[in-house]
């Protein structure tokens, strides 16, 4: 009969690995036999009779209570040694500068490496969890960061091979996916969890629902802006490959699975982002916008990724995609976030998405902040429109559409400059002349209803440069002789 001292001398001497094993197989095989040991190995898998044991796991010797705290002490300060063959490498301290750590991570590569051809996958995990930990780091610029960040995840790649191929002789990636949640710090655990997570998905295609909601989660546990907003790019270019794209094959996943988990994604890499800017003192707002500016494509990966998605049709997008995005963007309240997306969401999807969704595309122009410059959203999905070959609307319908739109901007938007107002109307005129160029009450129309609102604005050197380029297009010399005239008038002119 398995007893607690049994279990608990298993469990220490062989690793981490076989007290799984140890565990699901002697246990699971015994336990109609022992009903009355079943529960006490239940407790002793939770740590229960662990609380100060120590045991060899595959990061390391340390405590299941330490483990699962993720607590370091002073003593720590440098690299566990790293168990291979029995043998203790030397320790190597963790890098100060990009230099330092790019040699780190090259070091512990080779060693990963030199497990991989030796096939001991425990000091491969081990060694990969040590290079990856040059990613706590909070010392360097976007710039420097993603530097660091490809040359890890490039490593990552022989990781991924060598799993892959572990699996094909028989390896069980579910075991090996609990094993890794045990790695000693956060940020290696869940970017070796993300690695092992994709092998997992992309061997056993029906698990990828649950694993897909499990990463998806546990990514939340990083919350600072920099290693957050890095880790949820990996996760989503690992699952690219694996994500669910149609409803084809219910039993592998269905589109939802892979809305829900790149929706969930983009709002929680949307926050981090917006954080970066309320971090650290005011005077470094500068350095700060900077910074959100360099890392805003990561961002707008989701919403790249979102498009690519093979079942998502206009209906999709009208229905889910747009309202989930659209009200996490008006909700950041943040005016970089705003302008960003809603001009990322003009590119990254069709001309025909974008013409069925008009009018709730042109209600969340009004509702973003002041310091947005919505000129700039409206004119750009204007001018993508008026590109378009689509002739399902008729372009007099669209242009109507498009001056309802505007006027209920303008009218909501109290705040837009003068510039802003005749940039949008001279969007409508270029538009009208495109694709309306025998409809000369178009441009008129455009033009006079710009120069009426204009009357109750300040003149400024920004507006004379929206005239200006009127001035440039083809309206005609009757219509050039009245908006020079009106610009002489209200005395606009160049400083």
């Amino acid at each position: 009969m398995l007893d607690k001292g049994a279990s608990r001398e298993a469990a220490c001497s062989s690793g981490w690995l076989h007290y799984l094993q140890f565990v699901r197989g002697a246990a699971l095989d015994n336990r109609h036999a022992y009903p009355e040991n079943w529960e006490e190995l239940r407790q002793l898998r939770a740590g229960r009779f662990f609380s100060q044991t120590m045991f060899v796991s595959p990061f390391g010797s340390t405590s299941l209570q330490a483990l699962l705290s993720n607590r370091r002490t002073k003593q720590n300060k440098l690299k566990r040694p790293i168990r291979n063959g029995g043998r203790h490498s030397r320790r190597i301290p963790k890098g100060t500068t990009q230099t330092d750590k790019r040699a780190t991570i090259a070091m512990y590569h080779q060693q990963m490496k030199l497990s991989i051809d030796k096939g001991r996958m425990m000091d491969a995990l081990n060694h990969a969890s040590s290079f990856l930990g040059e990613l706590r780091t909070s010392n360097l610029a976007p710039k420097e960061y993603y530097q660091l960040y490809i040359t890890v995840t490039d490593q990552l790649r022989h990781l991924v091979v060598y799993l892959t191929e572990e699996f094909d002789r028989g390896k069980k990636m579910a075991d090996l996916y609990e094993v890794v949640q045990h790695a000693g710090n956060i940020i290696p655990r869940l970017y070796l969890l993300i690695t092992v997570g994709y092998v997992y998905m992309k061997t056993t295609p029906i698990c990828r629902k649950e694993i897909l909601k499990d990463l998806v989660e546990m990514c939340s546990g990083v919350q600072h802006p920099l290693r957050g907003l890095f880790l949820r790019n990996y996760l989503l270019q690992m699952c690219r490959e694996v994500l669910p794209a149609t409803n084809d094959n219910p039993s592998e996943g269905v589109l939802q699975d892979s809305l829900d988990f790149i929706l969930i994604n983009f709002a929680e890499m949307n926050k981090l982002w917006v954080r970066i800017q309320h971090q650290g003192h005011s005077r470094e707002k500068d350095r700060k916008e900077k910074d959100r500016q360099d890392l805003r494509l990561l961002v707008g990966t989701n919403l790249v990724r979102l498009s690519q998605l093979e079942g998502v049709d206009v209906d999709c997008y009208k229905d889910t995609v747009l309202p989930s995005v659209l009200e996490q963007i008006v909700s950041s309240r943040d005016a970089i976030a705003q302008e960003y997306l809603m001009e990322c969401l003009i590119q990254v999807f069709p001309d025909e998405f974008h013409l069925a969704t008009l009018k709730p595309f042109f209600n969340s122009c009004a509702l973003l902040m002041e310091r947005v410059n919505v000129k700039n959203i409206v004119t750009a999905l204007i001018e993508k429109l008026s590109a378009s070959k689509l002739d399902e609307p008729k372009p007099s319908e669209l242009y109507d559409e498009f001056t309802k739109q505007i006027d209920h901007i303008i009218e909501t938007r109290e705040d837009i400059p003068a510039e802003g107002v005749i940039a949008m109307k001279g969007a409508l005129i270029k538009f009208a002349l495109k694709r309306m160029p025998d409809e000369e009450d178009a441009i008129d129309k455009a033009l006079n209803s710009g120069l009426e609102l204009l009357k109750d604005k300040e003149a400024s050197q920004a507006l004379h440069k929206e005239l200006v380029s009127i001035l440039m297009l083809q309206i005609g010399n009757t219509r050039r002789d009245m908006l020079i005239k009106f610009m002489s008038d209200s005395n606009i002119k160049e400083d």
